[in-house]
Parts: C-alpha cells; sequence; structure tokens
C-alpha cells in the first residue's frame, strides 16, 4: 500500500511485501545531464542600517532641539533702548516665521492689530511694549485699520510710518524706529507725527 502523497516522499515497496523501502530502482535518484546552469552570484550582505537612521534621527533633534534654545533665549532677552508704543494699529498681514524679514515682522504685527489678532501681534512683539495685554488691546480699539510704510531697513532696525485710520473717521500718523530680532519687534521708539 503507498502512502498518501501529503505524508512525505513515496517509496516503492517491493514486490515480496516485506514492507522495507526499497532503494531507487537503478540505485541512484535520477542526475540531470547536460552543463551546470549559469552562474548565480550570492545576492550582497545586507547591511544594518537601522543603528544609523537612529543616529541620524537624534542628530536632527538635537539640532532642532539648540534651535528653540536659541530662539527662546534671544526672546526672552529684554528690548533696550526706550520705547513708546503709538495708540493706533498699522497694517500689513500673514503668519510670521523666524526666517521673515524685520520689515515683513513690522507689517505682520499691524496686519494682526487690523485684523484684531491681538493674540498673535501679542507674540510678535505687543509683549515688549512694556503694557499689559489689557492694556495692549485697548489701545487699539479705537482704530479700524492701518497702512504701514516702510522708510528704511538696516540690519535689525526698521524706520517706518505709520497712517492708523480711526473709527471717527480720523487719521492719526505714527513714525518711528522698531528692533527685529529673531522674528519678534523686541523693542518700539514710535511717536505721533500729526
Amino acid at each position: 500500500m503507498t502512502p498518501p502523497a501529503s505524508a512525505g516522499p513515496s517509496y516503492v515497496t517491493p514486490p515480496d511485501g516485506a514492507g522495507q523501502p526499497a532503494a531507487w530502482p537503478a540505485g541512484q535518484p535520477p542526475q540531470r545531464s547536460g552543463p551546470p546552469g549559469p552562474y548565480r552570484p550570492q545576492p550582497p550582505r545586507k547591511r544594518r542600517r537601522g543603528l544609523a537612521v537612529v543616529a541620524g534621527g537624534v542628530a536632527v533633534l538635537a539640532v532642532i532641539a539648540a534651535g528653540l534654545a536659541f530662539l527662546k533665549y534671544h526672546h526672552a532677552q529684554p528690548g533696550s533702548g526706550t520705547s513708546t508704543v503709538a495708540s493706533s494699529a498699522p497694517a500689513g498681514g500673514g503668519a510670521v516665521s523666524a526666517a521673515a524679514s524685520p520689515p515683513l515682522v513690522v507689517k505682520r504685527y499691524y496686519a494682526a492689530i487690523s485684523r484684531r489678532a491681538y493674540g498673535r501681534a501679542w507674540k510678535l512683539g505687543g509683549d515688549n511694549t512694556k503694557t499689559s495685554y489689557p492694556q495692549f488691546v485697548a489701545g487699539y480699539r479705537g482704530t479700524r485699520r492701518d497702512m504701514v510704510t516702510i522708510l528704511t531697513w538696516t540690519g535689525d532696525q526698521v524706520t517706518a510710518k505709520i497712517a492708523a485710520f480711526q473709527a471717527n473717521g480720523a487719521v492719526k500718523q505714527y513714525q518711528g524706529t522698531y528692533l527685529v530680532r529673531s522674528g519678534v519687534i523686541t523693542s518700539f521708539n514710535v511717536r505721533q507725527v500729526s
């Protein structure tokens, strides 16, 4: 009796029924004749990249952490010079990034005030006005919109002119300088000129 095909290799049972599997009929298993097949090189060993990936990730995180610490340190430094904050809100627009030029930061500061995004303006420099946040917001309530004109820009210092259009129809004019560091206005010297 022959075992089922799934039970393993099949054997030839001798005709005498001794129950012992017989060798291949010709003694050896059949061999393929002809030349050997084409040369197949061994695939290259897979290099272990896991450690390199982890080390690279740690290096990237260290650089990011150092950059954030640098920005936090410079943002925490008190502004230098006298600060006189205008009670109007000039215009500009958009979100702020640390790579923004100083004139763009000044424009974005006043754009945030014009949009009544006082929290955004506070982060862009209002925190350095030497007033409390409620006083800062109250100082801009009568302004409808603002227009900023950049007069000069040298390094971190920007000189600008601001036209603040008031709710009562009046237009207040301001002019002054802003010191911008790391994407934040760190000090003001702004006065009303008309």
